[in-house]
């Protein structure tokens, strides 16, 4: 989806100004390219990793919910203060952007956390270098090992322990 999203705008610029994105494709092709990275090669990789982190950004926004309807969600938790907590003790994972914080939805069911959250946050932290964003992309992604289906999924399916292992495989770089 991000990947696919990042090809396209790679495209739609090539078709632009194919003489500023060829070099750079030229480069990432052969990374022992002995030729000139130029100051065009370098706003264009800074305006893709932009865009890269702007649309992952979205996505994360996209499929998250603010703080306000966690407290609507999981009647224990009733204030912000209990909820910064289960962050902070790696039992939820969230964004803050700007005033409010954000959760990805699938930690929860319709009438509070998923079951074993707090097995897997730590060890998704992990895998994904404490990024909340990065977190949601490896636990949202279709993965063609369990035939299309996410790692939320498997959270939801409560197949806890093949999930742990699968981000224990993630974060040592390679996967079962």
């Amino acid at each position: 989806m991000l990947a696919e999203a990042t090809y396209q705008a790679v495209r739609d610029r090539q078709q632009r100004e194919p003489d500023v994105v060829e070099p750079v494709l030229a480069l990432l092709a052969d990374p022992d390219h002995d030729g000139e990275v130029t100051d065009g090669m370098r706003r264009l990789a800074a305006t893709l990793a932009d865009q890269r982190e702007t649309a992952a950004l979205e996505a994360f926004l996209a499929g998250a919910l603010p703080t306000s309807d966690v407290i609507d969600r999981v009647p224990s938790w009733n204030d912000r203060r209990t909820i910064a907590s289960a962050r902070r003790r790696r039992q939820l994972l969230g964004l803050t952007v700007g005033r409010e914080t954000y959760h990805p939805d699938w930690q929860f069911t319709r009438s509070g956390v998923r079951r074993d959250l707090s097995a897997v946050i730590g060890p998704l932290l992990e895998a994904s270098a404490n990024d909340p964003v990065l977190a949601d992309q490896i636990m949202r992604a279709p993965r063609p090992d369990l035939d299309g289906r996410s790692l939320a999924d498997l959270l939801t399916s409560r197949r806890t322990d093949d999930l742990v292992t699968w981000l224990t495989h993630y974060r040592d770089g390679y996967t079962a």
